[in-house]
């Protein structure tokens, strides 16, 4: 199958797919695939292809969003790392996985270009060290979305359970989909619905509700963060 973001595009291309609320910006889901085209062009213009691993360090905003669904449309897998942790932990799971390059963002430069070796680092901000580029700065090429099956691994993320260190664990497609089936079985889905984010998207909780509000063709909102006052 390929993407669950060109397969939506395809069905309900008006449908809002996600609405910033810092900055009251809004994508449809043919918005949010067009952008993801641009990045996944970027992305294959410096060798990503199917099969390999891209780690992802930076909190929840919407080019987070659009970096998952550009690395799913390249066939890649996305190696989330946890924004809180040290350099040296980092460093510890990056050679674990070994991605092929880093995407991060201003405020996790520092700890990026001291954590992959000789792996590029790109930044979707405007990049203050010399070792980091902006990804914008990357002419894309034209690529079509990569089928794949459904074992597939989309995600490998770092999780210590409740004791011990973290452990990377595969996530395939059908994790995703059967995670989303139960949660559209127990809560039940209209197509008004909307999906408030305030979870980090480097936790499988986060990273979850923009793939499977896609999967439904309904709307994640998003907050960078959670603060009482301001969700109510």
């Amino acid at each position: 199958m390929r993407d669950w973001l060109s397969i939506r595009r395809d069905a309900t291309p008006e449908t809002p797919a996600l609405v910033d609320e810092e900055t009251d910006q809004s994508w449809t889901y043919r918005d949010l695939n067009e952008s993801v085209d641009a990045l996944a062009g970027r992305l294959a213009t410096l060798g990503v292809s199917s099969g390999d691993r891209v780690g992802v360090l930076m909190e929840t905003r919407p080019a987070f969003v659009e970096i998952v669904w550009a690395i799913q449309r390249l066939g890649a897998t996305l190696v989330p790392f946890n924004a809180r942790l040290t350099g040296d932990e980092i460093e510890d799971q990056w050679e674990t996985i070994a991605p092929t390059l880093l995407v991060t963002e201003r405020a996790h430069e520092s700890t990026a270009s001291t954590v992959t070796g000789t792996a590029p680092v790109l930044s979707v901000d405007d990049p203050q060290h010399d070792d980091v580029r902006s990804i914008e700065t990357v002419d894309p090429i034209v690529v079509d979305p990569v089928d794949r099956r459904l074992s597939a691994t989309l995600v490998i993320m770092f999780t210590s359970g409740t004791t011990g260190d973290p452990k990377p664990v595969r996530v395939t497609g059908r994790n995703v989909l059967a995670s989303a089936v139960a949660s559209a079985y127990r809560l039940g889905v209209i197509p008004q619905d909307e999906w408030l984010l305030t979870l980090p998207m480097y936790h499988m909780g986060g990273l979850s509700i923009p793939i499977r509000t896609t999967i439904y063709g309904t709307t994640t909102v998003m907050r960078r963060g959670f603060d009482p006052d301001g969700v109510l």
